[in-house]
């Protein structure tokens, strides 16, 4: 916390092993420089996209180029005989330039329930099949902070404090998150 992973949004990111668990959790802090509306400004990048639902995996979570100051959160599922669901979660930050923002991502097996936090706040959600579990990234051998192979997206700004969960935080724990030290500034 104070000096964060900084992204120029040209080539920068950082590689980490693939986290793949039936459930997960995520969080980190944000703060982007400028729009980018020709590529994805990518918080992490651990999908593969394909035409083909049933050939997707993992999940990622950027800033479209089409609508850059909206937030997704985009999640394979797959149920037990392995039939694939996607879900997007988004919210419209308005202005997500110059501003720090905590955002979270749960995804809980049990309910189906995939949700998205901003600033410790539910900010969306979208609801997959009970029972279903993350189709794990295994097409790349990596997952990116800071980069989308998807819609080949680098990042421009800081992200701070990244957490991966294999399993699933309650909102309280989202809030504390959001809150830690006893108040809600950013890093």
């Amino acid at each position: 916390i104070g000096g964060g992973l900084r992204f120029d949004g040209v080539n920068d990111n950082v590689l980490i092993p693939n986290i793949n668990s039936n459930e997960m959790s995520f969080a980190a802090w944000v703060y982007k420089n400028a729009n980018d509306t020709t590529n994805a400004d990518a918080i992490f990048g651990g999908q593969r996209w394909n035409s083909n639902v049933q050939l997707q995996e993992g999940y990622e979570l950027r800033f479209p180029p089409s609508s850059p100051n909206t937030i997704q959160f985009i999640l394979v599922t797959k149920n037990a005989t392995g039939f694939r669901t996607v879900k997007t979660v988004s919210k419209n930050l308005v202005n997500s330039v110059s501003s720090w923002y905590h955002v979270a991502g749960v995804y809980n097996k049990t309910t189906g329930d995939q949700r998205l936090y901003i600033n410790g706040q539910l900010a969306g959600n979208q609801i997959h099949p009970v029972g279903n579990t993350i189709v794990p990234l295994t097409f790349y051998p990596d997952m990116r902070i800071g980069y989308s192979r998807n819609i080949n997206g680098y990042f421009n700004g800081m992200i701070d404090d990244v957490c991966f969960y294999n399993g699933v935080l309650s909102d309280q724990e989202v809030f504390d998150l959001y809150n830690v030290g006893g108040d809600n500034t950013a890093p």
